[in-house]
């Protein structure tokens, strides 16, 4: 009898460590789900904002696509626009200065400065206005 009774107090005695064991991983579990819930509520709202940039920037990239799309047939005009302008800053004359030719000393009135070629080479010639109000092209050498 004495050794039942030993044996029924050793089971009560881990039946209840086991049920105190059970109550404290309960509520480390409930106070772990109460924070995961709050993580998941925070990541929710930075899924929507990061949502919203994503929709705004897709509506920009778009926006400029339609753009670069519309503007892009002028991509020619712009590259010889630029050539044009990058070569007539190293020229020594502008357009309205008078000029004589070397050929004959005529003077002469710079009207335009005409800038051709492609995208690897290109050739300068000064459009000149003489008195007789007859234009000509020269190259820049032709000039002083």
């Amino acid at each position: 009898m004495k050794q039942k009774i030993i044996i029924i107090s050793i089971f009560t005695i881990l039946l209840g460590f086991m049920v105190f064991l059970i109550y404290q991983i309960n509520k480390k579990a409930s106070g772990t789900e109460e924070a995961l819930k709050k993580n998941l509520e925070i990541l929710g709202k930075s899924y929507n904002d990061e949502a919203k940039k994503h929709k705004k920037a897709a509506f920009s990239r778009d926006s400029l696509f339609f753009i670069n799309t519309y503007l892009s047939r002028y991509r020619a005009l712009i590259d010889a626009t630029h050539t044009r302008d990058s070569v007539k800053l190293n020229l020594k004359y502008n357009v309205g200065d008078i000029v004589r030719m070397k050929r004959d000393s005529a003077r002469a009135v710079i009207i335009d400065i005409v800038v051709g070629g492609s995208k690897y080479e290109y050739y300068v010639r000064y459009k000149l206005q003489f008195k007789d109000k007859s234009i000509e092209e020269v190259i820049p050498e032709l000039i002083f």
